[in-house]
């Protein structure tokens, strides 16, 4: 059975994921059907808007991946960081959110740029995202701290408690990719695990990885500018995602924009923390349970489905269009130089 399982681990996640979501329709699904019958209700505008908030989030991932990149690699160039955000997308989708870091480091590569080096930026990337969630939520939180006591303590105990998980991953975060002491402390408890050897080449190379990590993100630290314009990306990046839960909710919403976005990132910081394939179902249980009273139930239901699809399904939609154009452009180029051989 254990054999089976570890044979078929994505078949059985699909089935585990699918099996969560048939028991919260079940469980939810007066609550869903309300939701269902508001996002018919939304206008024109207020889509277009989402959509353009869910490519922006990728475009400043691209340009990021493109600062990273140009440090070591001058010839990388926008439009090479913008596919790798796109195609990123398309299979943090197709795998449950369990592939982005390699599907970065395989588009990089394909521009020429080692794995290795694809990972570390990757990493970096993701990190900087951590850092930025626990920034928005403190700075955010600090603003509109009387408006959160005025709509419960209960805000107040979450806005603590989130800080209370991202700040440590974070922290956590910083020291994979630049503690060496960290590095050190790992590789020496996983080669004392590792008591019969036979895992030594995968720890070797995952010292390699390592040690391209480490040079990866002190470079991007002496390169201060760049810093800088990554960190506004990220901030411009995470605020443009939470301001769809803004448009979804703004007619019923109890708050005002700054308390809102506080709140979105303590049900970011949370349900990233919790145990499912790419924050899927997680996410949408944060929203309902921790933005209770700021709108009705159905408006809040519908405000996380539409979150969940435009910052995740919507970009991986158009990661997997620009693939299949690619390939056919590819494909065109190969049948027209076999023509004209012929």
């Amino acid at each position: 059975m254990r054999y089976w399982v570890l044979k078929h681990r994505k078949e059985c996640r699909i089935i585990i994921i699918l099996v969560i979501l048939a028991l919260a329709v079940i469980a939810f699904w007066k609550i869903l059907y309300g939701a269902i019958l508001e996002l018919r209700n939304m206008r024109a505008w207020e889509v277009a808007a989402m959509a353009a908030l869910g490519i922006l989030y990728q475009f400043m991932d691209g340009f990021n991946f493109t600062t990273m990149a140009k440090v070591e690699h001058p010839e990388y160039r926008r439009l090479h960081g913008l596919e790798c955000a796109f195609y990123t997308s398309f299979f943090r989708v197709t795998s449950f959110g369990s592939a982005p870091y390699a599907a970065t480091a395989y588009s990089m590569y394909k521009r020429g740029i080692p794995l290795e080096e694809g990972m570390a930026i990757s990493t970096v990337n993701y990190t900087y995202h951590k850092i930025v969630i626990a920034v928005i939520c403190i700075g955010a939180g600090i603003v509109s701290m009387g408006t959160l006591r005025g709509l419960g303590e209960q805000y107040v105990w979450y806005f603590i408690f989130s800080l209370i998980l991202v700040v440590p991953i974070a922290v956590f975060l910083l020291g994979i990719c630049l503690s060496r002491k960290f590095h050190g402390f790992v590789l020496w408890l996983l080669r004392k695990m590792d008591r019969k050897h036979r895992h030594g080449g995968s720890i070797d190379r995952l010292e390699e990885q390592l040690y391209h990590m480490k040079q990866t993100a002190r470079r991007q630290i002496r390169n201060g500018k760049g810093l800088a314009v990554m960190f506004v990306r990220h901030v411009v990046k995470q605020l443009g995602i939470y301001a769809i839960v803004y448009l979804a909710l703004y007619d019923e919403l109890q708050c005002g924009f700054w308390p809102l976005m506080a709140l979105t990132a303590v049900v970011i910081a949370i349900a990233g923390v919790m145990p499912a394939p790419g924050g899927i179902g997680s996410t949408e249980l944060a929203f309902s349970l921790l933005m209770v009273g700021l709108a009705s139930q159905t408006k809040i239901l519908s405000a996380a489905l539409l979150f969940r699809f435009f910052s995740f399904y919507f970009a991986g939609l158009v990661g997997g269009i620009m693939i299949l154009i690619q390939k056919m452009v590819v494909r065109s180029k190969v049948r027209r130089a076999r023509g004209g051989r012929v």
